[in-house]
């Protein structure tokens, strides 16, 4: 998580350089990579030795004085002696924080009812979960286990985990109802979902 007691980070700029900084957070229950790319434009400075313009940057999970909203999980300041010459971005996941989309959660199985010719991948909700995985069952309708393993939470808008329909033993599901039960972090999903082959 973003520790408050370590804000801000204090770094010098150069003139006409691109700086960047990393921060791993998992408060939201998924961890999260927020990268800051911050170019500073001061041409002039470049012409005089020691130039370099000191920064304090600031990112917290909660809105603090001075602070603007990445999105509605995160709020950074940028402050310091010429700080207008730092144009600064925002990467979340891989995504520019423009673009960036609030994870929501599912309670059903996408797509449905699945069909082995149309789609390649299951999608199963899940909870979030610090290590990023979900252990994932499946069941038949008379409750035999055909599938179980550990997978990865897709880093996507929706808290799902992706499963190939394959069984344990490497085979395709018949066409029919199957139940699902997904654990992360304690909590437990489950629910059913229809195959047609």
């Amino acid at each position: 998580a973003l520790d408050p007691e370590k804000m801000p980070v204090m770094f010098n700029s150069e003139p006409t350089s691109i700086n960047y900084l990393s921060f791993y957070d998992n408060s939201q229950g998924l961890p999260d990579t927020i990268v800051t790319v911050m170019s500073n434009s001061d041409i002039e400075g470049s012409l005089i030795e020691n130039s370099s313009l000191n920064i304090d940057f600031t990112i917290n999970t909660n809105s603090f004085s001075g602070s603007t909203s990445l999105n509605d999980y995160y709020f950074v300041k940028l402050s310091g002696t010429n700080s207008n010459y730092i144009y600064d971005s925002y990467i979340i996941n891989n995504e520019l924080a423009s673009d960036f989309k609030e994870r929501s959660t599912v309670d059903f199985v996408y797509p449905q009812p699945f069909n082995y010719e149309l789609n390649n991948m299951i999608f199963i909700p899940t909870f979030t979960d610090i290590s990023g995985k979900a252990e994932l069952f499946i069941y038949s309708i008379d409750m035999n286990l055909i599938y179980s393993g550990v997978e990865p939470i897709s880093n996507s808008d929706k808290i799902v985990v992706r499963w190939n329909g394959f069984t344990n033993d490497n085979e395709k599901l018949t066409s029919g109802v199957y139940i699902f039960a997904t654990r992360a972090n304690g909590k437990i999903k489950k629910g059913k979902f229809v195959v047609i082959n």
